[in-house]
């Protein structure tokens, strides 16, 4: 059984963890807005510049809580290259703030 989060996240929540030695990358943000609108924005043509190339090299999954989301995301492929990945942390947490402004302004 999946416990479901009846509360709305907060707008901008956003937590990036990564391990330098494995070259891995792991983040979330919650976001307010639905499943379908966040799969959207990282689907369309305007907001793809944000992603890379579909599938090259990250996974990301969007779960509902409350009447918001939670997108997760998965950024291996690091392997010995410790600042790459300490630098594509930071721009992950920029990236998942724009995406929230953006479907904030929607």
């Amino acid at each position: 059984m999946t416990a479901v989060n009846t509360e709305a996240p907060k707008a901008g929540a956003i937590n990036i963890n990564s391990d330098p030695k494995k070259g891995i990358i792991r983040g979330t943000a919650d976001i307010n807005a639905s499943p379908e609108r966040v799969f959207r924005a990282l689907t369309t043509e305007e907001q793809a510049e944000w992603w890379g190339h579909e599938g090259k090299y990250r996974t990301h999954e969007i779960t509902p809580m409350g009447s918001g989301s939670r997108l997760s995301i998965l950024h291996p492929g690091f392997e010995g290259r410790e600042q790459m990945t300490k630098s594509h942390s930071e721009g992950w947490t920029q990236v998942f703030g724009w995406l929230a402004e953006y479907l904030a302004g929607k």
